[in-house]
């Protein structure tokens, strides 16, 4: 990963911008090993990154992707 935390910061929002754009029927079942891929990074980055704006990018992004994970699991059961 790069040196440059501004780098990491716009890697971060534009992983964020996916998870909010694409379907979370399309993340889970198109994309399920990719999420999980990006899931253990973004908690990677979250616990040891040392860019304090890295780690909170990356908890934002593991909340909406929680989200979108509920929602699919929500709608495929109803």
């Amino acid at each position: 990963m790069s040196t440059y935390s501004c780098v990491r910061q716009a890697v971060l929002v534009a992983t964020t911008t996916v998870f909010l754009v694409v379907p979370a029927h399309v993340l889970m079942s198109d994309m399920a090993s990719e999420i999980t891929e990006t899931k253990a990074w973004l908690e990677d980055v979250m616990e040891h990154d040392p860019d304090t704006e890295c780690q909170k990018l990356s908890a934002q992004a593991l909340m909406l992707l929680q989200g979108q994970i509920k929602k699919e699991i929500q709608s495929s059961i109803s």
